[in-house]
């Protein structure tokens, strides 16, 4: 008797799980048909219609939904790797152009510990053994994953922070 309720509330929550699944697949029949053509009138050259990355706070595409992290080949992670720390680079450099003329000294501090942060890890990729990369649920590569996490979330405050002082500069 005691073990009814529990049993009768994952029943339905199952039921309305399963529910809401229909709901979506219905919703999705609805869509005009030419969605897809308008999809690869956008990104010619396609065989088919782009999917969009997860992206963050600035826009840029996170590193953990990257080909890049998902790949235990460690030619395909370095590369991934490579190509996402230069674009972190290219954001570091924009937020110090964006700060204004003369930013305050805990902007330019916080702007100091990002270069510091992404010169760290542009270090440490390299001395990534294939094995490590292999193992990305711990270890070095776990650790490396998570420190690119922290930077791409600590950028994304320091833009946040930037378009403040854009406001403050105006005023």
């Amino acid at each position: 008797m005691k073990n009814i309720i529990p049993i009768i509330i994952l029943t339905v929550a199952a039921v309305l799980a399963t529910a809401e699944d229909k709901l979506l697949a219905n919703r999705l029949d609805v869509l005009p048909p030419n969605v897809a053509e308008k999809g690869k009138e956008i990104t010619p050259g396609t065989r088919s219609v782009a999917v969009e990355p997860a992206r963050g706070i600035s826009g840029r595409a996170l590193w953990i939904k990257s080909g890049g992290y998902l790949s235990e080949e460690p030619a395909v992670f370095r590369l991934g790797a490579e190509q996402h720390l230069a674009t972190l680079a290219l954001e570091i450099a924009q937020l110090k152009n964006d700060a204004g003329m003369e930013p305050p000294a805990y902007f330019r501090t916080r702007m100091l510990a990002l270069e510091q942060q992404h010169a760290f890890l542009t270090v440490q990729l390299p001395k990534l053994t294939p094995e490590e990369i292999r193992n990305r649920m711990s270890g070095k590569r776990f650790a490396f994953d998570q420190s690119m996490g922290a930077l791409e979330e600590a950028i994304d405050q320091a833009g946040r922070e930037a378009g403040t002082l854009m406001k403050l500069a105006l005023k």
